[in-house]
This record gives C-alpha cells, structure tokens and sequence, in this order.
C-alpha cells in the first residue's frame, strides 16, 4: 500500500532503467488521487515509464489536462494538496514533482498541467502511442538514450535535447501521413456498396479493416454486411494480457487474416449510441447463432466507409435472449496496466450497461426483420480497398 507523498531533490546526474512492471500501478494510484480530489480533470500517463518494457530514468511523468484558467489553478491546489512541490518544467503552465513509496519502492513523479488540446500535450500523447505501437522505434528510442548516457550526456537540459531530433522526426512522418490522407465524408452509401469498417487507435493509425457490403445507410441506422471468406487486417506483433489476446508489442506492420464459417449482420443506430450490435448466422446450415455487442466509439464517415475506435468491452447474446459479458478480463487488464484511466473504464461498463438494458426492452435491432434478414445471393465477397491504412484527423 502506498505512503504518503514526499519531496525528492534534483538527483542531477541520471543513469537508463529497465521497466519497472508497477509503473502502471503507481500511475493507478495517482488518478485516484488526484481525481478523489476534483473528479473534473483528465489524467494521462506519458513518457518512457507509459510505454511497456521501455528503459528510462525512471520518473512516472503525469500530465493533467485542463479547460481554462480556473480549472488550471484548482488542478494546481489540488497537486499541491495532494503532497507535491511546484516546479517549473519551462513549459509556461504549473507543474509539481515528488515521490510516492509503493510496495516499498519509492517513484519519483513529474507532474505537468497543460491545456486540453496544446500541441505539446497533444505531442506527448502522439509519442507515447507511436512508441507502444512501433516497436522498432522504441528500440531506436532506447538505443539513444543509450548512446547520450554513455557519451556522459546524462544532464538535463542536454539529454532532453538529445532525444529531440529522434522524437520530431518520428511525429512529422506521423503528421505528414494524417495531412496527406483522404477527408471525411457526409454522403450515405447505397445498397451492395463495398466499404470498410475500420478501428482507429488513438495514435490515428489503423487497428483493423473489415471489408463489409451496405445493407442499409440511413440517419437512423447503418447495416453493414461481413461475408463469410473474406480477407480483412489486423495489427501483427506479440500478444500477451488475458488468455494472450492483447496486441501488447506491435511489430510495426499488419497482418492477412480471414473471415470465416460464419455471416456477421453489424448493425449501429447513430448517432446516439456508442455500441453496435452484430448478429450471427452459421453459413454451413443456415443457423442463427445469437448477438454480439461491441462497445465502440460513435462511427465516423469516410471517402472509404466508416472508421471507429473498440472500446474492449462486449456483451454476448444468445439466440433466446439471455446474454454474458465479454472481455471484462481485458478492460480489467488495461485498466491496471495504465492504458486506460478509471473513470474510462467506468464509462465503457456505463455503456454496456445500456446496450444490456436496451436488450431486455426489446431492442428493435434484435427483433424478426433482422434476425430473419439474408444476404443477396449476387453480392460478390469485397476485398480491402487502397487506402485502407490511411487515415484523417480532420
């Protein structure tokens, strides 16, 4: 169990650490913390000690998200209030460092305070993604930081301008692809059209593609075909976390993998829903299998069909009705692990609360005119299309 938060003095001279594992945890505490005191601020986790199996200096960097200047003074009382000096960081906003002892091993924290939206915070979140989707560059990353300590650089501000070059080229090569990359559209697609239902990460590269037929697109409803034997993507790398399903090293590419055995029906109402729900059929016999629903960020409207972000949890739905949660262990998993906050966490359970109780008052995307719904048997099985891996912030 945590200590109380104490100050540390400027160690100068620093040395590169391995991982520690309870980065994550300590990051845990810290929300907790700082959210018991104003549940209104936004809490991120950046730097080296963010990224799994990345070597650093070891300081947990802790970056607080504000809108305006009163939030930024009640962020800064309550960091204050909490155990933490000020300290000036020369980014122009307050911030505050200290250590904290858990599970008898004390870590150092930075704690920065910017504006929602500034290029800087908006820097630090791009990097800490690009780092734990690209694992060649976290190796180059590492490899740098090497090279300074050993070359004596071990000083800020010299360190920290050491790495630059390294950190702006791998966000302008981010940039240049989300600037040059296709725009958002607001037109509705026709029936037998082919498009892709794509996840997006946070970093805005693309998770996975699932090449889909339209059955409908409407204001009140998107339904979308996936076809048994069609070839889709997804991210390639090491898997590890709950039963080896999570992505957790990304080996930089993506990999071919294919539909098959069974017709999936995805059906999503906008724009007020933040889940989808998708119906199953096996192709071999016809059978209706039951009902899948995936938490999801609203879908997006692109030149190439719809883009969207998972949101882990998901609901199973028997053919009679009756349902279980699905993939708890993972939200879990990434909750302790620091990817994801848990305020965030309790929104996703919120919204799968929601789809549960719109599935026991008889959800119309569950009712007869879909479940008994059959593809046209003249629709040819899509391929991915160009373009797939491009993706616009705009």
């Amino acid at each position: 169990m945590p200590n109380h938060v104490q100050a540390y003095g400027d160690r100068g001279e620093f040395e590169l650490l391995p991982y520690d594992p309870g980065f994550p945890r300590v990051f845990g505490l810290l929300v907790s913390l700082i959210r018991d005191e104003d549940e209104r601020l936004v809490v991120e986790h950046v730097g080296s000690t963010a990224v799994p199996g990345c070597a650093g200096k070891g300081v947990i960097d802790v970056l607080i998200l504000v809108h305006g200047e009163d939030q930024l003074l009640d962020a800064s009382r309550v960091i204050q209030h909490i155990g933490f000096e000020n300290h000036d960081f020369g980014q122009g906003y307050p911030g505050a460092r200290g250590a904290i002892t858990y599970d008898g091993t004390l870590f150092r924290v930075h704690i920065q305070i910017l504006p929602q939206g500034s290029a800087k915070a908006r820097e630090m979140w791009d990097f800490r993604e690009l780092l734990r989707d690209d694992s060649e560059l976290l190796a180059q990353y590492e490899a740098r930081k090497h090279s300074l300590i050993t070359a004596g650089i071990n000083r800020n501000p010299e360190y920290t301008n050491g790495k630059n070059s390294l950190i702006q080229g791998a966000l302008r090569r981010l940039h240049d692809c989300v600037d040059g990359s296709h725009t958002f559209t607001t037109e509705n697609w026709s029936p037998g059209n082919t498009v892709l239902l794509r996840t997006v990460l946070e970093n805005g590269r693309v998770g996975s593609v699932l090449s889909t037929t339209v059955v409908r697109d409407s204001d009140d409803l998107v339904a979308l075909y996936l076809a048994p034997g069609t070839t889709c993507k997804r991210r390639a790398g090491k898997r590890g976390g709950p039963q080896g399903r999570v992505l957790v090293q990304n080996s930089g590419g993506h990999e071919d993998w294919t539909w098959s055995k069974n017709r999936r029906l995805i059906l999503w109402r906008p724009p007020e829903r933040q889940h989808a729900v998708s119906l199953f059929w096996r192709d071999a016999d016809d059978t209706f299998l039951g009902g899948y629903v995936d938490v999801l960020e609203p879908l997006r409207r692109t030149r190439l069909g719809f883009d969207t972000r998972d949101l882990i949890l998901d609901v199973v739905i028997d053919p009679d009705r009756t349902w279980h949660w699905k993939d708890e262990d993972e939200l879990t998993w990434r909750q302790e692990q620091g990817y994801i906050a848990p305020y965030e966490a309790e929104a996703i359970r919120n919204e799968g609360k929601r789809a549960v109780s719109l599935l026991e008052a008889h959800d119309p995307l569950f009712d007869d005119e879909w479940t008994l719904w059959r593809p046209d048997p003249a629709w040819d099985i899509p391929e991915v299309t160009e373009g797939w891996s491009v993706v616009s912030h705009s």
